[in-house]
């Protein structure tokens, strides 16, 4: 179920997911979060779903989907 913000477009609820990353990765995502003015979550999750599209073929959702 997808929550409607105030301008009446949805909004993707999130969920917290522990994963265990080398020390090293995780530096370099949060310096690239910082130098893109990002969250390291939106970059992790960009690089997921890009690989789920291309290694595993799997396409992203539509928007509102789950």
């Amino acid at each position: 179920m997808d929550d409607n913000n105030h301008a009446g477009t949805a909004v993707r609820r999130t969920r917290q997911f522990l994963v265990h990353l080398d020390s090293d990765l995780i530096r370099r995502i949060k310096i690239l979060a910082i130098e893109r003015n990002v969250s390291a979550s939106s970059l992790v999750q960009r690089g997921m779903l890009e690989f789920l599209a291309t290694d595993a073929g799997i396409p992203p959702p539509a928007f509102g989907e789950r």
